[in-house]
């Protein structure tokens, strides 16, 4: 066997068709084991996959127990020497798997590789970025980066000066779409369920930087990516605050309690806030709905 895609799913049914085919596709050539791990969907994906995708190995989980849970139940169920991780709102492109395997088995310190995103009209996506550092955390917390004269300050985490057409060594890649090396996942024992959402995969390339393995941004494998599709079916206020609790954990876990602590401090007000935003906001549509 040489590898296995492994696809966590949350109400992504309008998505798993062309996402499943195209992993079918790209993987001509190749062993392949597709795995489906619903998050306890509502939408009916999990029966989707059951009747359109007899071949593909359904994993139903009884409730939602986050990204990080549902990525560790089915690489219980992979083989291979290496594990695709896919969002269900992606689509590969051309030879993407066979790519990817093929860089893989060329690099063997290679831990991790993730492909180039595209959007839906071919233009490329921001993918890569480097670790958040405490005082980066706190800034992204409190949306300093969206404050146009202080952008610049967060150049290097956002990785603005980087050249996507060509294959390097970065950080992290986002987790839409990459592979990791079977041998690696073994060694640091999958990814840490503390993460419900966010961070998850940032934390497990950290490990892989920490264990001595290499991290790699490969353009030849492209993949369309939708984006955030799970995440538009939940509200804003909870991602933002599950972007706050993982963003705390992280910090927490990799650079001590007390760099977590402004996080700690500043999430309460941060959420607060962005309550009363969202109040506003809904007040002034309705407000302009009404006047239609």
């Amino acid at each position: 066997m040489d590898f296995s895609v492994i696809i966590v799913s949350w109400n992504s049914k309008e998505f798993l068709e062309r996402c499943v085919k195209s992993v079918q596709r790209c993987a001509q050539g190749l062993s392949c084991k597709i795995i489906v791990v619903d998050n306890a969907s509502t939408d009916g994906s999990a029966d989707f996959v059951r009747d359109t995708f007899p071949m593909v190995i359904l994993v139903r989980l009884p409730a939602n127990t986050g990204f990080a849970h549902a990525c560790n139940v089915g690489i219980t169920h992979a083989q291979g020497r290496y594990i695709c991780f896919l969002n269900p709102d992606t689509e590969l492109l051309n030879s993407a798997l066979q790519h990817l395997v093929s860089f893989m088995d060329q690099h063997p310190i290679a831990g991790i590789a993730g492909g180039m995103l595209q959007n839906v009209d071919g233009s490329r996506q921001v993918s890569v970025r480097s670790f958040p550092a405490p005082l980066v955390a706190l800034g992204l917390a409190l949306k300093i980066p969206h404050i146009p004269v202080l952008r610049a300050l967060f150049r290097t985490y956002f990785q603005d000066a980087f050249n996507y057409e060509v294959s390097q060594q970065v950080d992290q890649v986002m987790g839409a779409f990459f592979i990791v090396r079977n041998s690696f996942l073994t060694q640091v024992g999958g990814f840490d369920e503390r993460f419900f959402l966010w961070f998850d995969e940032v934390d497990l390339m950290r490990h892989a930087h920490e264990l001595g393995w290499q991290v790699w941004y490969y353009p030849r494998a492209k993949a369309i990516h939708w984006g955030a599709q799970s995440f538009s079916k939940v509200s804003s206020y909870e991602n933002q605050k599950q972007f706050l609790i993982s963003m705390k954990r992280y910090i927490g876990k990799w650079h001590g309690k007390h760099a977590a602590l402004p996080l700690i401090i500043s999430t309460p007000l941060v959420l607060f806030v962005y309550r009363i935003f969202l109040l506003i906001l809904f007040k002034i549509n309705k407000a302009n709905a009404t006047n239609i």
